[in-house]
């Protein structure tokens, strides 16, 4: 049989003046440590030569990689990038992913660089919202050259059906995706709702949080406010 347990003692509390003076103290301490180093580390030739990873690139040209999303359900890690978009098998990297080509308009490519935006790392279609929508579905945005546009993928309901498609039309995606594909877009899909973090207009001058894919009203916080963001 166990001992009884006796009144619980009441947490031990600081006074504020005393967690002041003792977080002064260490203050100093702390700030003189230096940064942690990492365990192992290596080199891209030293990686090549060790062979426990498979390299893969979809051009000769950089694709600007900077969204990643993984699906624990289907062991598979979605990644966008310029243009395309990539679904990798986690379980076996000697795959080839599956890959969307998601373009710009011509139209709208012509009308970026007729803005002076710079033609290869402005005038395309940069992946910078990569969400699961529903248990088939991807909804992903992209800058559009400037001119920011989402669709749906479809990515099937199982791994082994190796299915990766977009499914519908393009929409826009203006308080979902920057329109500068340089600027970070931070995004969160809850209960089929997507919550954006953006810049909203060409100039990259209204920040907000903006709630879009919604049966009730798309909300946003306050223009010309970039306190939220902040």
């Amino acid at each position: 049989m166990g001992l009884p347990e006796g009144p619980a003692r009441p947490p031990l509390m600081l006074p504020k003046a005393a967690f002041l003076l003792l977080w002064l103290f260490l203050l100093p301490c702390i700030s003189i440590l230096t940064p942690p180093l990492p365990r192992v580390f290596l080199s891209f030739e030293d990686l090549q030569e060790s062979g426990s990873f498979q390299h893969y690139g979809l051009a000769d040209r950089a694709a600007d990689c900077r969204i990643l999303h993984m699906d624990e359900d289907q062991d598979r890690m979605y990644v966008g990038c310029k243009d395309h978009a990539l679904s990798l098998d986690l379980s076996n990297i000697t795959q080839d992913p599956l890959q969307v080509f998601c373009p710009a308009s011509p139209s709208k490519i012509q009308e970026c660089q007729m803005a002076g935006k710079d033609p290869t790392h402005g005038c395309g279609n940069f992946i910078r919202v990569l969400q699961p929508y529903n248990r088939t579905h991807l909804f992903m945005c992209g800058s559009g050259a400037y001119s920011p546009v989402c669709i749906y993928v479809n990515r099937g309901r199982r791994p082994e059906e190796q299915v990766f498609h977009i499914d519908r039309q393009t929409e826009s995606g203006k308080g979902r995706c920057s329109f500068n594909p340089q600027v970070n877009t931070v995004s969160v899909m809850i209960n089929q709702e997507l919550f954006s973090g953006v810049y909203i207009d060409f100039m990259a001058t209204d920040a907000a949080i903006f709630r879009s894919l919604t049966r009730r009203n798309a909300v946003r916080s306050d223009q010309h406010n970039s306190k939220w963001l902040s």
